[in-house]
């Protein structure tokens, strides 16, 4: 915990390429599908203030704020294939996943 909130960091587990919802803290947030070819759903069961992207070398890619609804998508479909960090900033914290893009 810091000033930001709660911090939770997880781990991800891609199956063969199956389209999986990844959840987040004990379901407060889900990323999905995971892996994607490019539209991420994510939905928090709080309200979500923002959320980033960040690429392998620890660059932002993609920023949402001021979402202020408990689900929002984001089209990752031009990024480069790869592995990237989703970052979501929620009224009850701040919660990441990594999200695996194929193409």
């Amino acid at each position: 915990t810091n000033s930001c909130g709660t911090v939770a960091d997880i781990q991800t587990l891609n199956v063969g390429g199956i389209g999986i919802t990844e959840v987040v803290a004990g379901g407060l947030v889900q990323v999905y599908p995971n892996p994607t070819t490019g539209l991420l759903t994510i939905k928090s069961k709080s309200t979500i203030e923002g959320a980033y992207v960040v690429n392998a070398g620890g660059q932002r890619v993609m920023l949402q704020s001021d979402i202020g609804t408990a689900e929002t998508t984001f089209d990752v479909s031009a990024l480069a294939r790869g592995m990237y960090i989703i970052t979501v900033v929620t009224a009850d914290g701040i919660y990441r996943t990594q999200v695996t893009l194929v193409k």
